[in-house]
């Protein structure tokens, strides 16, 4: 015969409950049964936050004989008593059933704190009755009996006026409820009984800071707690009534033990009640302090247990989320986190499904499986709305959901809904042919993996979207390229073509002696528009070669002197001349060798000085050089139209001519390809303007052996 499976779940949130506890313990070293114990630090809260079914389903997912329980909500009761377990209740409550057991015994109790009272008053005076009947979502418990059995104490004492106010069971928020309810209370009492002594004990501080309590004030307790005992003994409680937790939980052991083995068991476990007061307050602390000796050896390692299991999940998943921070795939991520959910939590089958909002479909991201539809995907459905995890330890046990006709295999299922911040972006599904009993402790956990999830969708889906832009980007430059080059190509010749009849006419005009000045006028207007044209054509080659890296360039090492001034010569000399504008060339006799490509120097100065002859329509032009170590600093000087900031900021982009509302000609180009022709000789570009007041461009080249060239 195996020994029976006993499920122990306590809230430690009052001493009493730790005592039983420990009671249970001792108890179970004579019965010999296999103890679950739930983890109690987080159990309360859990119920308070989670499903009561879900509760529920995770402690039947135990296959537990039976449940020794402080308090939980009344739907996860049921459900469990509808499953067939057995419960021992330890706290009050109004349900029954005939797997269910409850406690009695503490009307009783309250009845005899009542009739010490009324005794010590000798029948008169006031009185007030401290119970925990406010609200709580999870308490069931508000102290009816206790009220009922202090009533009926007072009953037969005419003299004594009773009154009740209303707090909690925990003693932080009983202060709380007790500070607002005592300022309705005139004048101080004569007792105060708590329905417990954490209440006690709570009224006792509380009525001390609002002057409720005087110095001959009975204070009165219920449970027989250490800390009540510690007060007794130093005269700042009266006395309590001592429910023994050693007795009271030996016996809801006993009665497990035969529920669980099927044996009859009793409806009830009863308190075994004495009152403790200063005379033989000494002798219950000693058997107290003997009983629960062994606790905080035990409850030290239970809580490193848990603590221990918290860790290594949680360690889990942050390994799990460093190691799919770098997959940049989206199918490679998906591949790779269901690999390592399976390795790292046992199970057998994940899936990640993206949610499309448009088409209110799931998109499967493991293997080749179709879309499906968000209105026919179950329980996949029901998380997205939810915006809740599913948890399911074990299907066979499960109030809620049914087991999956597709894959009867499953015993246990994680859903858990995937975000991008606060939007639900898909869902993860984890899947296991073996009942997973601890869900709820794995669920912090899988919560964080399954969000660090999106968060790696996310980036690898704006990765992917760059990578296509770029792809997008780099294919358009590359299609520009070879339609520029092959457009240029087929301009080019038809255009050289033209130049050379247009020479030709005019040499020819020359020689044969007749001037006719119109045809010689109409003759170099079309070799000069014909020359502007194939800069226009040359322009965008360079440009489109520059944005790729494909400028050809040829470094030498040079005196730039030269280049500078056949630039200066070549543009003034083809230029007509404007008789307004003044040009000057200031450069110093010797200037240091370069290293420049000497084709492209003379474009730079020739495009600066083109755009400075376009907008200047009187004054001077002055193209100059300095050395201004580690530089050479070239400088192209106007006394033109000037250039707004606003201007400014866009000066550089190609195809900027018309930007301002007296960019005459050109198309833009000349002032970008200088840009990228400067910046291939390792310098830069700046300017200086002013409207109205001229402009001026400066270049700055790097010296050999100041720069490290």
């Amino acid at each position: 015969m195996h020994s029976p499976v006993i499920g122990i779940l306590i809230y430690p949130g009052d001493p009493f409950w730790i005592q039983t506890y420990e009671a249970i313990q001792r108890a179970n070293e004579k019965v010999g049964a296999e103890l679950k114990v739930f983890n109690f630090a987080e159990t309360f809260q859990v119920a308070r936050s989670y499903d009561p079914y879900a509760v529920a389903e995770e402690i039947l997912a135990h296959r537990l004989d039976a449940l020794i329980s402080t308090i939980l909500p009344r739907a996860t009761t049921e459900t469990l008593l509808k499953a067939g377990l057995p419960v021992i209740q330890l706290g009050e409550t109004t349900l029954r059933h005939p797997l269910l057991v409850t406690p009695i015994g503490l009307r009783e109790a309250a009845n005899l704190a009542g009739e010490y009272i009324a005794k010590q008053l000798n029948g008169k005076g006031r009185v007030v009755f401290v119970g925990a009947f406010l609200e709580d979502p999870l308490e069931e418990d508000r102290g009816e009996s206790r009220l009922e059995g202090f009533s009926i104490a007072m009953k037969s004492f005419p003299d004594i006026h009773m009154e009740v106010v209303s707090a909690y069971w925990s003693y932080a928020p009983a202060c709380e409820a007790l500070r607002e309810a005592f300022r309705h209370l005139r004048g101080p009492v004569d007792a105060i009984f708590g329905a417990s002594d954490w209440v006690a004990l709570a009224a006792r501080d509380v009525g001390h800071e609002m002057g409720v309590l005087s110095p001959h004030t009975l204070l009165v307790g219920l449970n027989g707690d250490p800390l009540a005992l510690e007060a007794i003994a130093n005269g700042t409680m009266t006395a309590t009534v001592e429910t023994c937790a050693e007795d009271f939980g030996a016996r809801a052991l006993f009665v497990a033990r035969d529920a669980a083995s099927g044996l009859p068991f009793p409806p009830h476990i009863y308190h075994t009640i004495r009152l403790i007061t200063a005379e033989n307050v000494a002798a219950t602390a000693t058997r107290k302090l003997i009983a629960i000796a062994g606790l905080p050896n035990r409850l030290v390692g239970f809580n490193r247990e848990n603590e221990v299991f918290r860790f290594h999940h949680l360690e889990t998943s942050a390994r799990i989320i460093q190691k799919i921070g770098a997959i940049l795939d989206q199918e490679q991520l998906a591949s790779t986190i269901a690999e390592l959910i399976r390795e790292s939590y046992g199970f057998n089958d994940v899936q990640v499904y993206l949610l499309h909002q448009d088409t209110q479909t799931l998109q499967p991201l493991i293997g080749n499986q179709a879309q499906i539809s968000v209105e026919h995907s179950g329980l996949l459905d029901e998380v997205l709305k939810r915006n809740e995890a599913i948890l399911i330890p074990d299907i066979a046990f499960s109030q809620r959901y049914q087991p999956d006709p597709s894959s009867p295999w499953i015993r246990s299922r994680v859903l858990l809904p995937i975000h991008i911040a606060q939007e639900v972006i898909g869902v993860l599904d984890l899947r296991r042919d073996q009942p997973t009993p601890s869900l709820l402790q794995q669920q912090q956990g899988l919560q964080l993996l399954a969000d660090m999830l999106g968060v790696a969708i996310q980036n690898a889906r704006l990765y992917q979207e760059a990578r296509n832009a770029q792809n997008t980007a780099e294919r358009a430059n590359q299609l520009k390229t070879r339609l520029l080059a092959n457009v240029g190509h087929e301009m080019r010749t038809p255009l050289n073509v033209i130049l050379g009849y247009a020479q030709s006419a005019l040499n020819r005009h020359k020689r044969s002696g007749h001037h006719d000045t119109e045809l010689e006028r109409d003759l170099q207007i079309i070799s000069q528009s014909g020359e502007h044209l194939l800069r226009m054509i040359n322009d965008l080659l360079d440009l489109s070669r520059a944005e790729i890296g494909a400028l050809n360039m040829y470094f030498e090492w040079m005196d730039p002197r030269p280049i500078i001034l056949e630039a200066f010569e070549t543009f003034s000399r083809s230029e007509e001349q404007n008789p307004f504008i003044r040009w000057r060339v200031e450069i110093p006799e010797r200037l240091p060798i370069i290293q420049a490509d000497s084709a492209r120097l003379k474009q730079i100065l020739l495009n600066l000085l083109s755009n400075a002859r376009k907008f200047t329509h009187e004054g001077e032009i002055v193209l100059s050089a300095h050395v201004e170590p580690p530089f050479l600093r070239l400088s192209v000087a106007d006394t033109g139209e000037g250039i707004s900031l606003e201007q400014q900021e866009r000066l550089f982009e190609p195809f900027s001519a018309s930007m301002g509302k007296r960019r005459p000609s050109g198309i833009g180009l000349g002032l970008s390809i200088t840009r990228h022709l400067i910046a291939l000789h390792g310098g830069t570009l700046t300017l200086e303007s002013q409207p109205g007041k001229g402009s001026t461009f400066y270049i700055y080249l790097p010296l050999p052996g100041l720069t490290g060239k």
